[in-house]
C-alpha cells in the first residue's frame, strides 16, 4: 500500500486526434483509468473529460449509446481513424519533411530536430509506408533541413557507405543528427559555449589563469 502511495501521479494528456499521440493515450487512458475500474460509465465519462477537439466530437457521438456499447465504439472508431499504423507512419512522414529549418547557430533547434527524427524512426519501426523516408528525394528535403556545415559532413558520411557497398537509410541519417546534436549541445565543448568565448574572454581568463599561478609561486617562496 505504501509503495502505491509512493508513485508519481501520473497525469493523461488530453488527446485532440493526433495520429502520433494515440499510443500515447491508449497507453495513458488504460493505466490511469480501465485498471482502476470496471464500470462502462465511468469509462465512457473519462473519455469524453480526456479527449478534445475531433476525438471528443466523436466520443459525443457515441455517448448516445448505452455506456458499453459507445465506449468500445468510440475506442474502435478511435483505433481504426487514428491507430492504423500507416496513417501513424504518414502523419510522421509528414511533418518530418515540414520540419523548419534548422539555423547554423541555434543548437537547441537541432537537438530538437534529433529528438523528433528518432521518435519517428521508433514510431513508424516496420511500417512499410514510413519507408518513404528513405527515398532519396525525402532524405535530400530531410538534409537540407540542417545547416550547411552537417550537410557537407553528411556527404561524407554517404561517400563512406557506398564506399563499403552500403545502402544509406534513414537510420544512418538519425544517427548521424543524433551525434552531431551531442557534440553541438556539449556543457563544455558545445558549439554556443566555444562561441561566447570572445577574445576579449579568452584573453582575461589567461591572464587570471596567470595571476593565480604567479600568487602561488610566491606564497611558497615566501
Amino acid at each position: 500500500v505504501a509503495r502505491e502511495m509512493n508513485k508519481p501521479k501520473a497525469e493523461i494528456q488530453k488527446f485532440e486526434g493526433n495520429p502520433m499521440d494515440y499510443q500515447r493515450f491508449i497507453r495513458q487512458f488504460n493505466t490511469k483509468v480501465c485498471a482502476n475500474t470496471n464500470s462502462y460509465e465511468e469509462c465512457l465519462n473519462f473519455l469524453l473529460q480526456f479527449t478534445s477537439g475531433e476525438a471528443n466530437r466523436i466520443v459525443t457521438g457515441y455517448s448516445h449509446l448505452n455506456a458499453e456499447a459507445g465506449y468500445k465504439a468510440a475506442l474502435d472508431e478511435f483505433k481504426d481513424r487514428y491507430g492504423d499504423p500507416d496513417v501513424i507512419a504518414q502523419a510522421y512522414v509528414k511533418r518530418a519533411l515540414n520540419w523548419q529549418t534548422v539555423k547554423q547557430d541555434n543548437t537547441r533547434a537541432l537537438d530538437d530536430f534529433a529528438i523528433f527524427l528518432t521518435e519517428c524512426q521508433y514510431a513508424v519501426y516496420n511500417v512499410d509506408s514510413a519507408r518513404v523516408l528513405e527515398y532519396s528525394e525525402n532524405m535530400k528535403l530531410l538534409i537540407r533541413k540542417l545547416p550547411f556545415y552537417l550537410q557537407e559532413k553528411w556527404r561524407n558520411i554517404v561517400y563512406e557507405l557506398k564506399d563499403r557497398k552500403q545502402t544509406v537509410k534513414f537510420e544512418n541519417l538519425v544517427n548521424f543528427v543524433r551525434k552531431e546534436a551531442k557534440k553541438a549541445n556539449d556543457p563544455i565543448y558545445g558549439r554556443e559555449v566555444m562561441n561566447s568565448l570572445t577574445p576579449a574572454k579568452q584573453a582575461q581568463n589567461e591572464k587570471s589563469v596567470t595571476f593565480s599561478k604567479q600568487k602561488k609561486n610566491f606564497s611558497t617562496k615566501t
